[in-house]
């Protein structure tokens, strides 16, 4: 059923609801779903967004399936959802442009794809609502009885139902504006009680993209490529799409299809004024070393999109251990209510009137599992005991069975007592972490604390007069110019890169931005300068009269920020600041859960003039996605986690008292290698339990399982070595075979801190050329020495004589760039980890000298 097919009124009805949801938003965003602690962490708009959603979804279900009406009217416990999700991949597109225009096209392009797929489902069709949208696709909530056939495999998504081809027709003429070059991949999820089933979606997408549906046409060339099909002048794929025809340029750069042409043009024509917006051209970019820095930053939300890590997290911090075994003889009685049982306590603090205990443990075991891999679990350990069909335990059968009856009683505490991975919850989670994204995006200037008189553009008007010198590319003494077709001339230059080259006379740069701060001129040489046509070495003289500047911010998205990452590009000098604040503001917003939500962040550093599409690649490899979060597990003492934990929290405002309080609730790490937690809970479904402790009780030798934050780097000295970038299954680190000398990569948000004091204590030009005498050495004798254990008896030596480490104090200081407090825990050092902290050593002054070119 379609809104139009209701009747039309003078009243535009999709306007009034978008800007109903507008207003609910601005106000309810504000506002908790409950005032109850600790289970305040969701909005009243996510609770009343979801709500909405899942009924509208729900109705929609009755529209396509009347026959359903008096099942959801009996059995509204009953109702499930699917996920709707328009696959396909934004950063494949990112990686096709060999260019900063493309990029922001093919971005902005996306956008307006997905708020197309968003109208037709939303309003046209009324199927449900969105519910989420990352890099790979938008996702809706769905009716139940949306779906077809099952797809191949045991993954459970299925195909859409072949009664609404209308619905995925519509889809697909949505993606009319890549022009052929992307179809999607439409996928529904099972039904089940709750979102945490797009897990398989999101699990899948790189498979999915493979499969894209394709529009019903009888000839998709003639209807996507005829301009070109039979035109002898195309000779060449286009350089960009890959899939229509282009003329052999041998003057332009770049061999483009008239679409990627106009394409490029449009983009440029409006970038050249636009103020204060993001700039597309990297010589804008460079820095004063001529480098740029591509950047990725990723949470790794697996875990938490399929409500894994929700396991970790409290609404009630009982005696767990006692509250166990007492609901295991509970469970064996015939007559018992939830407020005489061993629960009744922590239910009694939800507000929950009694029940019969035995309806209430198959209320909330099978309501919450229907569908996804919590009921695979519990038919897995109840077998014939449990009928997920119709929501029944067989308790008498239970009974009967020790193992069976601890097996509940455990789920059901866990259950009751864990945070519940409503939908609700979920969206606060990906929305929290997308916020955290536009955040950084929104402040970036104030972020890299760039002066706005370092982020002008010049532009000269109409002082290009020759009809041939419009419309193009120049070079002069390593600045960079472009002419539109009016004749103006801007400057697309850094224009710190252009104050020595074009200032009339000798300034200093300060009094020069003062100038320009004050939207002054006069420090430009009046002499006309003579450009080079880089597309044909013609020259053209220009005098540079009457300049006017425009504003622009110096960073690139590559793709919009997402609740997984944000990929863009920003001046390399900037990056240390960049990380530095990053870091900071994660501490702020994550500090409670810090060591269970990981954000990985990946630097790619190339020089400006230096094919983009190859910094992207290296970028698409360095972002490091993970098949499982094993891989990134890593084991630390309860010291040190109570140290991680203290050093995040610190950062908070909050009063003491609130700080231990949400530290009991969200705060709880695995065991690792044995030990007994205060809680003994199924984290993964398909897993055995594992023992949770709050960070605050935590013995110091205790061994406990985080998944940190880490950060990865490479700079392109040439186009291969975004090989280097490889990372190990099992451990994802860097394969030290692929990368020799860079297996230490990615390091932790704490290893990386000595990063910073490496440049501290090298930075002074006295220090310089000792460092690269070093830094030769200590390749030389890791290539020649392999197994040789006199290795570190030699380095150490050669550390104290090159860099006159000739007392305590100053050995101790150089021992803490690597890491130890003390020199003496270097020498103490096996030959293995010492190794290691060579391999670190390089790869600091990798960061510093060859990536920033600062020391």
């Amino acid at each position: 059923m379609k809104i139009d097919s209701m009747g039309r009124t003078n009243i535009d009805v999709y306007e009034m609801r978008r800007f109903i949801l507008g207003e609910i938003k601005k106000w309810y965003s504000h506002l908790l779903s409950d005032s109850r602690f600790p289970i305040n962490d969701v909005t009243l708009w996510d609770q009343a967004y979801m709500t909405a959603s899942m009924f509208k979804a729900s109705v929609a279900a009755l529209c396509l399936e009347e026959e359903k009406y008096q099942d959801y009217i009996d059995r509204p416990r009953e109702i499930k959802w699917s996920i709707l999700g328009v696959q396909y991949d934004k950063l494949g597109l990112a990686e096709k442009a060999l260019n900063p225009s493309f990029i922001d096209w093919y971005r902005n392009g996306t956008n307006v794809v997905d708020e197309k797929i968003k109208k037709v489902i939303e309003e046209d069709f009324a199927l449900g609502n969105e519910i989420y949208r990352d890099e790979t696709g938008i996702y809706f909530i769905a009716p139940e009885n949306i779906y077809g056939k099952k797809v191949d495999g045991d993954i459970g998504l299925y195909k859409m139902n072949d009664n609404l081809s209308d619905i995925q027709k519509k889809i697909i003429e949505c993606f009319k504006l890549f022009n052929g070059e992307v179809f999607p991949s439409i996928y529904i999820t099972e039904p089940s009680r709750g979102t945490m089933n797009i897990a398989y979606l999101i699990e899948n997408a790189k498979e999915n993209f493979l499969k894209p549906v394709f529009p019903k046409s009888n000839n998709l060339v003639e209807e996507y490529f005829q301009e070109t099909e039979y035109n002898d002048e195309f000779k060449v794929i286009c350089d960009i799409c890959k899939v229509r025809l282009a003329e052999d340029d041998k003057v332009e750069k770049l061999n483009l299809c008239s679409i990627c042409k106009e394409r490029k043009n449009e983009i440029e024509r409006t970038k050249l004024n636009d103020e204060y917006k993001e700039t597309i051209w990297t010589g804008e970019l460079q820095d004063k070393n001529r480098r740029i820095a591509l950047v990725t930053m990723k949470f790794e939300l697996d875990e938490w999109l399929n409500g894994n890590m929700v396991n970790t997290m409290l609404i009630s911090d009982y005696d767990m251990r006692n509250i166990s075994n007492d609901l295991k003889n509970d469970l064996k009685k015939n007559e018992i209510k939830t407020n005489e049982s061993a629960i009744g306590s922590i239910l009694y603090k939800t507000d929950l009137p009694p029940i019969p205990l035995k309806k209430y443990a198959e209320s909330i075991l099978l309501e919450r599992s229907i569908g996804d891999r919590w009921e695979k679990l519990l038919k897995d350990e109840l077998g014939d005991n449990i009928d997920f069909e119709n929501r029944k335990i067989k308790w008498n059968e239970v009974k009967k069975s020790e193992k069976q009856i601890e097996f509940l009683s455990k789920i059901l505490l866990q259950f009751v007592t864990r945070k519940n991975p409503s939908p609700a919850r979920f969206r606060r989670i990906w929305e929290t972490t997308e916020e955290f994204f536009v955040d950084i995006e929104n402040h970036m200037m104030d972020i890299l604390e760039i002066s706005k008189s370092r982020n002008v553009r010049i532009k000269w008007n109409k002082v290009i007069e020759e009809d041939k010198y419009k419309g193009r590319e120049f070079e002069y003494k390593g600045l960079n110019f472009l002419s539109d077709a009016k004749g103006n001339l801007y400057l697309i230059s850094s224009i710190e890169k252009a104050i020595p080259i074009i200032s009339k006379e000798k300034k200093e740069n300060e009094e020069i931005y003062s100038q320009i701060t004050n939207n002054e001129g006069n420090w430009i040489t009046n002499e006309i300068i003579e450009m080079i046509d880089v597309s044909n070495n013609n020259k053209c003289k220009v005098e540079l009269k009457n300049p006017k500047y425009i504003s622009y911010k110096p960073y690139l998205s590559i793709i919009n920020p997402t609740p997984i990452s944000w990929q863009f590009i920003v001046p390399a000098e900037y990056v240390p600041k960049l990380i530095k604040k990053v870091q900071h503001k994660y501490d702020e917003e994550f500090k409670y859960v810090k060591g269970k939500l990981p954000l990985h962040i990946g630097v790619v550093f190339q020089d400006y003039k230096k094919p983009l599409y190859i910094g992207i690649k290296a970028l698409r490899n360095i972002r490091r996605d993970i098949d499982n979060w094993d891989s990134i597990d890593k084991e630390i003492s309860g010291e040190r986690l109570k140290q991680m934990s203290d050093a995040a929290i610190n950062n908070s405002n909050s009063d003491c008292e609130s700080r231990t309080e949400l530290k009991r609730y969200y705060s709880l790490y695995p065991l690792n290698n044995g030990g007994k937690g205060d809680y003994s809970f199924y984290i993964k479904p398909n897993k055995q339990p594992m023992e949770l402790k709050s960070v605050d009780k935590a013995k110091d030798t205790e061994k406990y399982l985080i998944y940190p934050n880490t950060i990865d780097f490479e700079y392109l000295d040439v186009n291969t070595r975004r090989n280097d970038i490889c990372y190990d299954t099992e451990k994802a680190n860097r394969n030290k075979i692929v990368a020799k000398y860079k297996q230490n990569r990615p390091y932790t948000w704490e290893e990386w801190e000595t990063f910073n004091e490496f440049y501290d204590y090298f930075k002074g030009k006295e220090r310089k050329t000792k460092l690269q005498t070093m830094v030769n050495l200590i390749y030389s004798k890791l290539s020649d020495w392999q197994d040789n254990s006199s290795l570190k008896c030699f380095i150490l030596s050669a550390f104290i004589n090159i860099f006159e480490l000739n007392d305590a104090e100053s050995k101790n200081k150089f021992a803490r760039i690597l890491g130890e407090n003390k020199w003496g825990n270097i020498e103490s050092l096996c030959d293995k980890k010492f190794r290691i902290k060579l391999h670190k050593f390089l790869d600091m002054y990798d960061f510093w000298h060859n990536g920033l070119k600062e020391i």
